[in-house]
């Protein structure tokens, strides 16, 4: 099941392509975006520079829901200064429309609500794994727990495991967990070493089972 109605209206808006590093819109753009090809993280620079992820976005993915339910329900999540950037991490194709003409979709059409709580569940899904990786204390379980989450989203099974296709560095992944680049080196060194993953352009998880005992241990 997905967002269809949703997605078919997005697919008639402004087509948008990123290259790896471009940003593809903020949160001060008043457009909803609709992720038809690549990967998108959402992310903002902390006051000491810091850069920390919230979220990934693949293919078929629509946000930044703040909008939507601002939008429709007049409803504000957040109220903080800090904008959030939206950055292609491959090759990005999507497309976008304002969030007056959703306003008027949704009027017309009440069905898109039924989509737009699909979407929500998507985002909460999402939000209930950070908050339960950020409870557990070990770096090297909360990796491990990540890494779970991904092969669940992106993973595809392949000949030796499980390959979650997408394509993040380990900077990625100390910005998605607030953590040094070197401590998700060497965690994921040991992970190697265990049998439990194996580096590359995608992560191969070759041994899902065990990968995820050291996620819930």
């Amino acid at each position: 099941m997905d967002s269809n109605n949703l997605q078919l209206l997005l697919r008639q808006g402004k087509y948008t392509r990123r290259s790896k590093g471009q940003v593809l819109l903020s949160s001060n753009d008043s457009l909803v975006c609709l992720i038809t090809k690549g990967h998108v993280k959402r992310y903002l620079i902390s006051a000491d520079g810091g850069l920390s992820v919230q979220s990934i976005y693949g293919p078929g993915s629509i946000f930044p829901l703040t909008l939507i339910v601002k939008t429709l329900f007049n409803q504000s999540f957040y109220d903080g200064r800090e904008t959030y950037f939206y950055e292609a991490i491959d090759v990005v194709h999507a497309h976008t429309i304002t969030e007056k003409k959703l306003l008027e979709a949704v009027n017309s059409d009440p069905l898109l609500y039924r989509d737009l709580l699909f979407e929500a569940g998507l985002r909460l899904k999402s939000q209930v794994q950070q908050l339960e990786n950020v409870s557990i204390k070990s770096t090297y379980n909360r990796i491990a727990h990540q890494l779970v989450y991904f092969a669940d989203t992106y993973g595809e099974e392949i000949d030796g495991g499980i390959q979650i296709n997408l394509p993040i560095t380990h900077q990625d992944l100390a910005d998605i967990l607030n953590v040094a680049r070197e401590t998700i080196s060497k965690c994921t060194i040991k992970m190697r070493a265990e049998g439990l993953i194996k580096p590359g352009k995608f992560i191969l998880i070759t041994d899902p089972a065990k990968l995820k005992e050291a996620a819930l241990s």
